[in-house]
């Protein structure tokens, strides 16, 4: 059982790999993740204004990017203390309020899953969630979720400084 987990995790890891640095219309990013956490994200204007220069506690960064109008950079990570392997960290950096916030998944019972992320339309984020509802074990029961960040953003859980 431990075994089809792990092989599963280790499927969903190799789905994405992170660019790095990654640039965006708007601004750039680069991350430095720690073998033990935590990840530090810098992210700086186009023209080298800085606007974020932060550690995320307790986790590596495994996949990023920027929606299409590059207002936000998603980015996907797990705790590096190693719990819930299975499990994803959603945080999102909006420039123009030079923040970062978690998407917590605990409202809707929907963890994320998967490094993979794919963005639509100008703001439109689809991460890949687990669904309790067919009594699979995660993250044997995948769910596609979208947000549209510009909708979500104020409801976002700020991190914890």
């Amino acid at each position: 059982m431990v075994g089809l987990l792990l092989s599963a995790v280790t499927l969903l890891a190799q789905e994405s790999k992170l660019e790095n640095p990654l640039p965006g219309k708007k601004a750039n990013a680069a991350f430095e993740n720690a073998e033990e956490g935590p990840a530090t994200v810098k992210v700086s204007t186009n023209d080298g204004k800085s606007l974020l220069d932060k550690q995320l506690r307790k986790q590596t960064i495994e996949n990023a990017k920027w929606t299409n109008d590059g207002n936000y950079l998603i980015m996907i990570g797990r705790n590096s203390d190693g719990h819930s392997p299975w499990r994803c960290i959603a945080a999102v950096f909006s420039v123009a309020d030079r923040e970062v916030r978690i998407i917590d998944d605990t409202k809707t019972n929907l963890p994320i899953i998967s490094p993979e992320i794919r963005c639509e339309g100008p703001d439109g984020v689809e991460l890949t969630a687990h669904t309790f509802k067919n009594n699979k074990p995660a993250p044997d029961d995948p769910i596609k979720v979208n947000y549209s960040m510009s909708k979500e953003w104020a409801s976002l859980k700020k991190m914890e400084k």
